[in-house]
């Protein structure tokens, strides 16, 4: 078995207590869907580039918070990774792998 080419990056941590917001980061919008948007996203203190999927809660907390636990616990090359969360009243913000160059499928 090849080691991993490149290896993942360490978020500030994983966890469902984070003490991160928006304002840590450089958001340029890539995305627009119809439960939110995704930004491309400079993290301030480490320079580091991530993908921030914003999500409107819109009353699917439960939803959510049932699929961030599943998200944390994967570790596939093939799905993109979820490294930290944090949240206000209105949204869930997401903070993953950003994967650039690579299409997406509809």
């Amino acid at each position: 078995m090849q080691p991993d080419p490149q290896p993942k990056k360490k978020f500030l941590r994983s966890n469902p207590t984070p003490e991160h917001c928006l304002a840590d980061f450089i958001l340029r919008q890539i995305g627009k869907g119809t439960f939110g948007v995704v930004y491309k996203a400079v993290h301030k203190s480490t320079m580091r580039n991530y993908a921030i999927k914003q999500i409107f809660k819109q009353g699917n907390e439960l939803t959510i918070h049932h699929e961030l636990a599943v998200m944390y616990s994967l570790d596939c090359p093939h799905i993109v990774r979820l490294y930290d969360h944090f949240e206000d009243d209105v949204n869930v913000y997401l903070v993953l792998e950003l994967v650039e160059g690579v299409p997406t499928v509809d």
